[in-house]
């Protein structure tokens, strides 16, 4: 499955606990923005099937592109990438952009 993408790594059994809670926390730390935008193509795409999604992804990903906690990640990545240091972890407050 690894080979074929469709799991993005393997971990041992003794670290998967570890590794489900790390990526989890990775998860919850995205842009509310994010998540939403995920819930509706997922919504569309069961509903319409992946013509209705893939109709819908342009205009998400620019909602959320432009959405401010974006924005700062993304200028806060460019300055790391210029400066040469790690991307700082970054919190994010905005409930939603798409209201």
């Amino acid at each position: 499955m690894y080979e074929l993408h469709v799991v993005n790594r393997i971990v041992e059994r003794e670290k998967l606990m570890d590794t489900v809670m790390e990526v989890a926390g990775s998860i919850a730390k995205a842009p509310a923005s994010v998540h939403e935008a995920h819930k509706s193509l997922l919504r569309l795409w069961s509903q319409g099937g992946e013509f209705t999604a893939d109709q819908a992804l342009m205009d998400y990903c620019t909602t959320v592109y432009n959405a401010a906690d974006c924005t700062r990640a993304f200028e806060s990545a460019r300055k790391a990438m210029e400066g040469g240091y790690k991307r700082p972890d970054l919190d994010f407050t905005e409930t939603s952009c798409f209201r």
